[in-house]
């Protein structure tokens, strides 16, 4: 079933403006996801979704709606909302975006307003939100946006990054070789996909998107010093002598940080690469087994992704 979301983005540029901006947006937009973020950039986000077109017109306080139609034309009218919004908020540029997926594919649409005249406006396209969020913050350039993720609004953080130059199947084996003796973990995969759970903690997700690229994905439910430790150190203990670069960022503070075996800008160059141009299920996956070699300066005191193999296989 398609998830679509209909967001209003402004971005905070001083500290002083926050609270104002937050009051602003809630007297606008009564019954929409208002959340502050932190990364790429800091901004606000006010955001509903198809979903709550569903809810029964008798949940809102005040008889606010009169009937089900009600509901549905008012968040059908989004993009009006905006317009209107920004009609009242003159010195403020927003951007509207929507937000629409399907079978793991996406695709989004919008505009940049300022005093209720569209100055950028962007046709549907899988990376349309990018050249949109990118004019209010030239230094844009990731298609990873964590408000446009369906849980953003409860999770505590998030997990983002990359895994370069090597086979989904070998990666996979690492960290169920990482986690299976541990009852604590939940790990689940299937041909192109892995998720790791550790309940009330985190969640991690990999994406296979072909031989020289793995998405890696995720959710905190716990933000504290502990969990992120545990992040880090599973991430770096499954994934010893690979290239990667993965970033956990904290919700409620803005506080980043990460693990990695390659550089921020060769991450920053793969992640501006859409992963979600379509359907999921069609991406066509190459299994033969070749395995490419180990990059020689990789090498450390600890056994490695091969050693773990050969000790698992032959307790040696």
């Amino acid at each position: 079933m398609s998830y679509r979301t209909y967001n209003i983005i402004i971005k905070i540029n001083e500290e002083s403006e926050k609270e104002d901006l937050k009051n602003r947006l809630t007297e606008n937009f009564k019954f929409y996801n208002i959340r502050e973020f932190f990364t790429p950039f800091r901004g606000i986000v006010c955001q509903a979704n198809n979903k709550f077109k569903e809810y029964s017109f008798e949940q809102f306080p005040d008889q606010f709606f009169r009937n089900q139609d009600e509901v549905e034309d008012y968040y059908s009218e989004s993009e009006n909302h905006a317009l209107e919004f920004s009609k009242k908020n003159g010195d403020l540029e927003v951007v509207y975006v929507e937000v629409d997926c399907f079978g793991g594919r996406c695709a989004s649409n919008g505009f940049v307003i300022q005093n209720g005249v569209k100055t950028q406006n962007e046709d549907v396209f899988h990376s349309a939100h990018m050249k949109l969020l990118h004019a209010i913050d030239p230094q844009y350039d990731s298609w990873h946006f964590y408000p446009f993720t369906r849980t953003f609004f409860t999770d505590k953080g998030g997990i983002n990054g990359e895994i370069l130059n090597f086979t989904f199947l070998a990666v996979l084996m690492a960290f169920n070789m990482e986690v299976e003796h541990n009852p604590d973990f939940e790990f689940n995969a299937a041909e192109n996909e892995m998720q790791i759970l550790l309940k009330d903690k985190f969640e991690l997700y990999l994406m296979n998107l072909g031989r020289e690229r793995i998405k890696v994905l995720g959710r905190l439910f716990d933000n504290s010093a502990e969990t992120i430790n545990s992040v880090k150190d599973l991430l770096n203990e499954a994934l010893q002598g690979l290239e990667y670069y993965i970033e956990i960022d904290n919700f409620e503070n803005g506080e980043k940080d990460s693990v990695s075996s390659i550089s921020r800008e060769k991450f920053q160059s793969v992640a501006r690469v859409s992963y979600r141009s379509q359907i999921f299920n069609e991406i066509k996956i190459d299994f033969s087994p070749d395995v490419k070699k180990m990059p020689k300066n990789t090498a450390t005191k600890k056994e490695g992704f091969f050693g773990k193999i050969f000790k698992n296989i032959f307790g040696k």
